[in-house]
């Protein structure tokens, strides 16, 4: 089953690489649990900082039965937040579906 995908942007062009690295990463995370409902994600570009330019912010919905993960990341290069998002999510999923299944006791 294909994974619902939303990807918004707000504040920032879109960008087709931009689009093309989430949806290889929501693929990823698919690897390690199939059961994955969906997922929304956004990129935003927020004001200018102080001493750096341009601070992209991204937010990661990702709904698995009984669990909604988030995650938001920030950083001058919105495709290192969405790496950085997408890294941290992963060992989220792993554990979530290991509990599902039963390999790792609920304490």
């Amino acid at each position: 089953m294909k994974l619902p995908l939303q990807i918004s942007f707000h504040g920032i062009d879109r960008s087709e690489a931009l689009e093309q690295l989430i949806t290889k990463e929501v693929e990823g995370l698919q690897k390690f649990d199939s059961e994955l409902i969906g997922c929304r994600v956004a990129i935003e570009s927020e004001g200018r900082h102080q001493n750096q330019g341009r601070e992209c912010s991204v937010r990661v919905n990702l709904t698995a039965p009984g669990k909604e993960f988030v995650m938001n990341t920030k950083n001058e290069d919105a495709h290192a937040a969405v790496r950085a998002a997408f890294d941290s999510l992963v060992r989220q999923v792993k554990d979530n579906a290991a509990m599902r299944r039963g390999e790792v006791k609920n304490h």
